[in-house]
């Protein structure tokens, strides 16, 4: 996701490409009540958070893949679909809640926040263990 982007909302949810044919794109996925994490402050993209949480200051993770719309599309005021690369998903699955205590105390973040992260990273478990992919859904 472009950091040039002015994020209203970001929301990162777990689905098969089968079940994103149930998904309405335009509404997102609270629409549809799935379970989803707001990920608003890591609209800037998960690779970030990975990077930055890590330590290790890799920025080398594979590129996010736009779902919807469709790249001919041409300008687009969105909302967007895209899918996070599997590298970033095995990342943040790979962080222990003692990683990521320790980035919340060295990056200031609130109790919320940090949850968020820990809630995240279980999510990137499941979705890895249920072989499903880890999407996110923004909006303007």
């Amino acid at each position: 996701m472009s950091g040039d982007v002015q994020t209203l909302r970001v929301d990162v949810f777990a689905a098969t490409r089968d079940d994103l044919t149930r998904l309405d794109p335009i509404a997102g996925p609270a629409a549809a009540d799935w379970p989803s994490i707001d990920g608003t402050e890591w609209a800037r993209g998960l690779d970030r958070l990975a990077a930055e949480i890590s330590g290790d200051g890799r920025w080398e993770f594979g590129d996010h893949e736009l779902v919807f719309p469709d790249q001919a599309v041409g300008d687009w005021e969105g909302p967007w679909l895209v899918r996070v690369p599997e590298d970033v998903v095995e990342a943040l699955a790979a962080l222990s809640h003692d990683d990521i205590a320790r980035y919340a105390d060295r990056a200031g973040i609130d109790a919320d926040v940090t949850g968020r992260v820990v809630a995240l990273s279980e999510m990137c478990r499941q979705a890895r263990d249920e072989r499903r992919d880890l999407y996110q859904w923004s909006t303007e």
